[in-house]
C-alpha cells in the first residue's frame, strides 16, 4: 500500500530545497562578479570549484555527523552556514570576501542535501520518491528562473545587482524557522552507527557505483553547460554577451518545465523509463548544438538539451535510493559527494576550451550524456530480466 503524504512535513522539506537552489543562483552570478572585477575566464572557472568540491570534501563527514544530530538540524544548520556565505558579498565587494562566500555557500549546501534527500524519502515513501523528488527539484529551479528575472531589476532599479544575495538570505531564514516550528517524524534509514568506510564499501557494488558516477556526470554536464552557454554563443555565432545571455534563460526555463512535465509523467511511468527518455533526449541537443548552423538552431539545441538534462538528476537520485531504502543515510551521503562533478567537468572544459576552443569542450558533455543513456538502458534492461526471472520463478510453484 501506498505511503499516504505527510505534507505537514513535506512543505518545508520543499522550502528548504528552494533556499538550496540558491546555489545555482551564485553559480550564475559569477558573470557579474567577472564584469566587477574583470577576471579572466581561467579564474572566473574557479568559482563554481570552490562551491561544487566541497560536495566531495563534506558530503560523508556531515552524513556521518547527521546521524548524531538529526536530519532536520543537519538540514537548518546547513541552511543556516550558506546564509552567512551569501550575506558577504553586501557588506565587503572583494575578492577575498568572494572566496569566502563561496567556500560557505558550498559547505552549507553540502550539509543541506545530504539531510533534505533521506528526509524526503521517509517522507514520501519508496513508491512515490522519484515523483516527489522530480517535483522538489522543480520548485529548485523555479527558484533560479525568478533569479534569473530579479537579478537585472536590482542592478538596474537598485543600483546593485547584490541585492538579491540580501533577498535570498531573508528566505533562508523564514526556512530555517518554518523547520524549527514543524514537527516532523524520525524515518528512513538504519539506526546503526554510521560508518565512513562502510559508506566507501556500498561502492564496490557495480549497480550503486555505476549510479554515483552517473550523478557525478550529470551534475558535471549541467554545470558545464550553464558555464559555457554565453561563452558558446559569442564564440560560435559573435553574438554579444548581452545577447547572449538570453542562452542561460532559454536553459533554464527548459529544465523547469522538464521537471514539471516528468512529475506528472511519473505518475503513469516508471523512472527508469523517464530516465531512458530524458537522456536521449539531452544527447541529441547536445550533438545538435555542436554541429548547429546558425544562433537560432542553437537556442532550440539548448532547449532540448535542458529538457533532457533537466530530469536526469533527481531521477538517478531516486532510483538509487530505491535500491537500497535501509542505506538512506549511507547512500545519500555517496550520490551528494557526486554532486562535485560540478566542480571537476566545467573545469575540464575551462581547459580544453582554452587550450583549443569552445566547440571541442562540448565533446565533453556528450560523453558525460552518453554513459547518461548507457546507463538508463542497463537498468531498465536489468529491471525487465527480473521481472521476466520473478514470473518463471513463481509459475515453478
Amino acid at each position: 500500500m501506498a505511503k499516504k503524504w505527510n505534507w505537514k512535513g513535506i512543505l518545508p522539506i520543499i522550502i528548504a530545497f528552494m533556499v538550496m537552489g540558491f546555489v545555482d543562483i551564485v553559480a550564475v552570478a559569477i558573470h557579474h562578479f567577472k564584469l566587477d572585477f574583470a577576471l579572466a575566464d581561467s579564474l572566473s572557472s574557479l568559482l563554481p570549484f570552490l562551491i561544487f568540491v566541497w560536495f566531495l570534501i563534506l558530503a560523508l563527514p556531515a552524513a556521518a555527523i547527521q546521524h548524531r544530530l538529526g536530519k532536520k538540524n543537519m538540514l537548518s544548520l546547513g541552511i543556516g552556514i550558506a546564509a552567512v556565505g551569501m550575506l558577504i558579498p553586501i557588506f565587503e565587494h572583494s575578492i577575498r570576501a568572494l572566496v569566502t562566500a563561496f567556500t560557505l555557500v558550498g559547505i552549507g549546501n553540502t550539509m543541506g542535501q545530504v539531510a533534505a534527500n533521506p528526509l524526503l524519502q521517509g517522507l514520501a515513501g519508496i513508491q512515490k520518491l522519484p515523483r516527489l523528488m522530480n517535483a522538489v527539484h522543480f520548485f529548485k529551479v523555479l527558484v533560479l528562473v525568478i533569479g534569473l528575472v530579479i537579478l537585472p531589476f536590482f542592478a538596474s532599479e537598485l543600483g546593485d545587482w547584490r541585492f538579491v544575495f540580501a533577498l535570498y538570505t531573508l528566505i533562508s531564514v523564514l526556512a530555517i524557522a518554518g523547520l524549527c516550528t514543524t514537527k516532523i517524524e524520525k524515518t528512513g534509514g538504519t539506526r546503526a552507527r554510521f560508518s565512513v568506510q562502510s559508506t566507501l564499501g556500498l561502492l564496490k557494488k557495480p549497480a550503486i557505483l555505476m549510479m554515483v558516477l552517473g550523478l557525478f556526470l550529470a551534475v558535471g554536464a549541467d554545470v558545464g553547460m550553464y558555464s559555457s552557454i554565453e561563452n558558446y554563443l559569442n564564440f560560435v555565432f559573435g553574438l554579444s554577451v548581452e545577447k547572449a545571455s538570453i542562452g542561460l534563460n532559454y536553459y533554464f526555463t527548459a529544465i523547469l518545465l522538464s521537471r514539471f512535465l516528468g512529475t506528472v509523467l511519473l505518475v503513469r511511468f516508471p523512472a527508469r523509463m523517464l530516465l531512458i527518455a530524458s537522456s536521449s533526449l539531452a544527447l541529441f541537443g547536445i550533438v545538435l548544438l555542436l554541429f548547429a548552423p546558425s544562433p537560432s538552431i542553437g537556442l532550440i539545441a539548448i532547449v532540448l538539451l535542458g529538457f533532457g538534462i533537466g530530469n536526469c538528476f533527481p531521477l538517478i537520485f531516486s532510483i538509487t535510493l530505491t535500491k537500497m531504502p535501509e542505506k538512506a543515510n549511507e547512500l545519500s551521503g555517496l550520490l551528494v559527494m557526486a554532486v562535485s562533478g560540478g566542480a571537476f567537468i566545467p573545469y575540464l572544459m575551462e581547459l580544453i576550451s582554452q587550450n583549443y576552443d569552445t566547440l571541442i569542450s562540448l565533446i565533453v558533455v556528450i560523453v558525460c550524456l552518453a554513459y547518461l543513456f548507457t546507463i538508463s538502458v542497463f537498468e531498465s534492461f536489468k529491471r525487465q530480466q527480473l521481472k521476466k526471472y520473478r514470473a518463471h520463478y513463481v509459475s515453478q510453484f
